[in-house]
C-alpha cells in the first residue's frame, strides 16, 4: 500500500499492502479536487461537500487542523475520509461521568474524581477526531458500494495512523457520531484496540405526511402537552417577541449580539470539543441563502436570541442557537425556538428534521425521539490506552435523561 501524506514522498505498508489501496491525504481543501471530492459524497450530504468544508476550514483555521483523505484503488478513487484537528483539555469531560453508581464503582468514581480529576483537568493534546465536532451525527467517511464495513473500518484506522506518522503532535484518534446497532465497522475499530465510549443521544423527529401546517402538529398532542405549546407561544406574544428570518446583511448587522447570545449557551454546555467562529453565521448564510436559515428574535429593538437551520433534501437539521438563562426564564423562548424548527419544517415538507444532542429532555417534550450513538477512542501510546485510557473510558457516560411522549396514545 502507498501513501501519500501532507506532500510527503510515499511510504510503502506491508501490513495490508495486498489490499491494494492507496491514500492521498492533504491539510487544505486547495490541495485537493472539488470534483474529486464532491464525487465520493452523498449529493444530498451538502455539510460534507467541498464548499461547506472550505468555510468551515477558512473559518477556523486559527483554532482547528483539517486532514482530507482520498482513498484509491487501482487508480480509482473510491471513498473519502474527513478529520479535524483539535486542541483538547481534560477539564471538557470531568462532567461527562455518571452520578447514579453504587458500591465500590461509587467509590472508584470518587477516587477518580477527587483524586485524579486535577491530574485530568489538565490534560492537554491535539485530538485527530473524524467529521464535523459543529455537526451532529457526521462521522465524516464514505465509501464507494461493494467496499465492506470491516474494510472500511481498516481504511479508516490506517489512514489515522498515517496521519500520526506525518504528526507526531496528534496523541489521540476518535472515531465519533456511530450510531446503534453495532456492525463489523465497530467490531473492527474494537478488535484493534479502540475503545467506546457512548455519546449523548441524537434527537430527532419525524414528520408525519398528513401535518400540512403548525395546527396539524398541535392537534397530534395530547391535552397536557398541547395547553403547553399553546401556553409557550401565548407567553411570547404577550412580551411582544417578533421572529426575523435574517439575510447576510442583517446577520452582519447584529454579529456581535448574535454571538454572545451563542456564547451564553456554549458557556453552559457541559461538553463541547470546538466553539463556531464569529464570522460563520454570516458567511454562511451567504454560501446557502435558500438552504441556510437564521431566525432572530427580538422585543422591539433588543435581540433576545436565535436559532439557525440548515434546509436540505427532505430533511432539517437544526444547528446553534443563542439565548440567555434570563431572557429563556422569563419567556420559556427556547422551546418557542424548537417549536418553530417544527414549523420551517413542516412547511418545507421535510421528512425529518435532526435536533442535535442539547436540551435532549426539552427536545423530548415536543415529540423528539432519542438514537443511541457512540464513538471510539485511541491513545497512539499503548501504554497510555491501557493504564489510562482504557479504565477511565468505561466509566465515562453521558448524563442519564427522562424522555417525555407529547403525542396522543
Amino acid at each position: 500500500m502507498e501513501v501519500t501524506v501532507a506532500g510527503l514522498p510515499a511510504t510503502t505498508l506491508t501490513k495490508e499492502g495486498s489490499m491494494g489501496y492507496t491514500f492521498l491525504i492533504k491539510n487544505t481543501t486547495q490541495d485537493i479536487s472539488e470534483e474529486v471530492w464532491n464525487e465520493q459524497i452523498p449529493a444530498d450530504n451538502r455539510l460534507m461537500q467541498y464548499d461547506y468544508l472550505r468555510l468551515i476550514e477558512t473559518t477556523h483555521k486559527d483554532t482547528l487542523g483539517f486532514r482530507y483523505v482520498l482513498v484509491s484503488k487501482d487508480d480509482t478513487v473510491t471513498g473519502a475520509i474527513y478529520f479535524q484537528i483539535i486542541h483538547f483539555s481534560g477539564r471538557d469531560i470531568l462532567n461527562y461521568f455518571p452520578d447514579n453508581l453504587t458500591g465500590w464503582k461509587k467509590y472508584l468514581l470518587w477516587a477518580v474524581q477527587n483524586i485524579s480529576g486535577p491530574f485530568i483537568a489538565n490534560i492537554k493534546v491535539n485530538m485527530l477526531v473524524s467529521g464535523n465536532i459543529f455537526m451532529t451525527g457526521e462521522s465524516g467517511f464514505y465509501f464507494q458500494s461493494g467496499i465492506g464495513l470491516a474494510v472500511q473500518a481498516s481504511l479508516v484506522q490506517k489512514a489515522i495512523t498515517e496521519i500520526n506518522r506525518a504528526d507526531k503532535q496528534i496523541k489521540v484518534a476518535v472515531v465519533s457520531d456511530l450510531y446503534e446497532p453495532k456492525n463489523a465497522f465497530s467490531n473492527s475499530l474494537q478488535s484493534s484496540g479502540y475503545e467506546e465510549v457512548a455519546l449523548e443521544p441524537d434527537m430527532s423527529i419525524e414528520l408525519p405526511s398528513a401535518w400540512n401546517d403548525f395546527n396539524d402538529y398541535l392537534m397530534s398532542l395530547s391535552s397536557k402537552y398541547r395547553v403547553r405549546a399553546k401556553r409557550v407561544l401565548s407567553i411570547n406574544k404577550e412580551h411582544q417577541i417578533i421572529q426575523r428570518d435574517l439575510g447576510e446583511a442583517e446577520i452582519e448587522r447584529y454579529g456581535d449580539k448574535l454571538y454572545r447570545s451563542y456564547l451564553d449557551i456554549m458557556d453552559k454546555a457541559q461538553f463541547k470539543l470546538g466553539i463556531i467562529s464569529k464570522d460563520y453565521f454570516r458567511l454562511q448564510k451567504g454560501q446557502m441563502p435558500q438552504n441556510y436559515f437564521l431566525f432572530a428574535y427580538f422585543q422591539g429593538e433588543e435581540l433576545l436570541g436565535f436559532i439557525s437551520a440548515f434546509l436540505l433534501p427532505g430533511k432539517m437539521h437544526v444547528h446553534y442557537c443563542g439565548v440567555s438563562a434570563e431572557v429563556n426564564r422569563a419567556t420559556h423562548l427556547y422551546q418557542r425556538m424548537m417549536y418553530d424548527m417544527l414549523d420551517l419544517g413542516i412547511l418545507h415538507r421535510v421528512r425529518l428534521i435532526h435536533f442535535g444532542r442539547t436540551a435532549p429532555e426539552i427536545k423530548s417534550t415536543i415529540g423528539a425521539v432519542p438514537a443511541a450513538t457512540f464513538g471510539f477512542v485511541k491513545h497512539f501510546n499503548p501504554i497510555v490506552n491501557f493504564l489510562l485510557i482504557r479504565p477511565f473510558i468505561k466509566y465515562l457516560k453521558p448524563p442519564q435523561y427522562v424522555f417525555r411522549n407529547p403525542f396522543k396514545s
